[in-house]
């Protein structure tokens, strides 16, 4: 990942509000750290929040020179949201209002940061979606739409590569229905609320076929659960997580279709108000399974602490 830093930590704050900043004052600390590097023996020299060892010194100095865009450093340097967000990933940046929409108007600021930006919204992403995070998903979700779509492909890379490989793998445990049984929890891990909640949340059009093509692979999950394994209340529940997904009417319409042959009489509200008491039922019930399993485990310990004792 393309990691920023500003030369501006270089140098101390005074000497950047009393001196104009110019690539000479930055030639006179560049002599000042090479010197400290023979004198000391030291092999490294933190900047910011990085080490560097004197050729990765050397380069960040000669790459400094060739930009020439000083006064863009500046601006980041002074803008200290912006700066953490692209030398740390903090997310204030998001948090604060209109932040981002303000650095998006100033074209040429945001081309130069871009580079850097772009690779940490990749992350971020990925790790909110990764986590289930539905309120940081929803806030970075909403500064997306205003990448252009070359910007689309690198941003939204690693999570379009997690939800692929969801797909992949509900599609694997679909196929296993076939040959052999298939635990409820690991079904479960593919039609959790709070993973269609994500996905849902992804933007339009980037995610639009991934969600078509998950919600396809809960349409074959459902027909070899009822089919081959006779698994009715499963079945309904994949068809259900199909449903609260966004995607094509076509794909809706086929989901809607197998759910009512498995439950002829019962409306889609209904469907959905029961899809949410059995997932708080069963979340519960895993809740209490882990709190016995360490009551167990406990008393065991202490039976045997008692015995050794004894």
């Amino acid at each position: 990942m393309s990691q920023y830093l500003s030369p501006f930590h270089l140098l101390d704050n005074t000497s950047i509000e009393a001196m104009p900043t110019d690539v000479s004052m930055f030639r006179r600390v560049k002599k000042e750290i090479l010197t400290e590097f023979e004198l000391q023996e030291v092999t490294t020299i933190d900047i910011g929040s990085q080490a560097f060892d004197k050729d990765a010194l050397l380069k960040f100095f000669d790459q400094l020179e060739r930009e020439k865009q000083l006064d863009l450093h500046l601006k980041v340097y002074k803008n200290k949201v912006l700066l953490d967000f692209l030398e740390l990933g903090s997310l204030d940046f998001f948090k604060m209002p209109h932040y981002f929409e303000k650095l998006v108007a100033d074209e040429v600021l945001f081309k130069f940061c871009l580079p850097y930006f772009i690779p940490r919204f990749n992350e971020i992403l990925f790790d909110s979606a990764r986590k289930m995070d539905i309120r940081m998903m929803r806030l970075l979700s909403k500064h997306s739409t205003m990448f252009s779509q070359k910007m689309e492909n690198m941003a939204f890379q690693k999570t379009y590569r997690y939800f692929k490989g969801k797909s992949l793998d509900l599609e694997h445990s679909s196929n296993k229905i076939l040959n052999s049984y298939v635990l409820d929890s690991e079904l479960m891990n593919f039609l959790h609320p709070s993973l269609i909640s994500v996905f849902n949340l992804l933007p339009s059009p980037f995610f639009d076929m991934l969600r078509d093509e998950y919600a396809n692979r809960l349409e074959n999950l459902a027909i070899n659960l009822q089919n081959t394994a006779r698994r009715t209340d499963m079945a309904i529940e994949a068809l259900e997580s199909g449903l609260e997904l966004k995607t094509s009417e076509n794909t809706r319409n086929r989901l809607n279709h197998i759910l009512r042959q498995l439950q002829p009489n019962t409306g889609k509200t209904t469907i959905l108000k029961k899809r949410k008491k059995r997932t708080s039922q069963q979340s519960n019930r895993q809740d209490w399974e882990a709190i016995a399993f360490w009551v167990v485990l406990i008393a065991l310990l202490a039976w045997l602490i008692i015995k050794v004792i004894a």
